[in-house]
């Protein structure tokens, strides 16, 4: 019997490169249902047609930076204990309502994912591990 993705629940997650052990930054995060997880993916992607030689197939190039950061934006529904910049204080960040094909989604504000630090990878970690949260494991899909 197959066994369902419940897209409701959320995980705490700490960054592999927050050094704070004692009062580190959690992020909860959630698997995407699978029309936001085909957005997503079409917006990130882009199909060229080989103009040169029409015959043959298109080439399909994909915007990882992008599917990454969009990842994080829908994947990830609250932050707590981030160290916010501008007021150089601890904050808590919840998703907000956004409205994507009819349908409600939670979604990190844009001006936090533009202070989140992109040279440690901390999109790219985030965004696999919620990218986790969509498949089954093996003890899962054995049950």
């Amino acid at each position: 019997m197959l066994k369902g993705v419940y897209i409701h629940e959320t995980r705490v997650y700490v960054s592999k490169s927050d050094n704070d052990k004692d009062n580190p930054t959690k992020f909860h995060i959630g698997a995407l249902d699978p029309f936001l997880k085909a957005h997503i993916d079409d917006s990130s992607a882009e199909f060229v047609p080989n103009s040169d030689k029409p015959e043959e197939d298109a080439s399909l190039k994909l915007n990882i930076a992008l599917r990454n950061l969009l990842t994080v934006k829908f994947g990830v529904r609250k932050v707590e204990n981030f160290w916010d910049p501008a007021t150089k204080a601890p904050i808590t960040v919840e998703a907000r309502e956004m409205k994507i094909g009819g349908k409600n989604y939670q979604a990190l504000p844009d001006e936090v994912l533009e202070v989140l630090p992109t040279g440690e990878s901390l999109i790219s970690e985030l965004a696999e591990e919620i990218r986790k949260d969509n498949s089954l494991s093996e003890a899962e899909t054995k049950n």
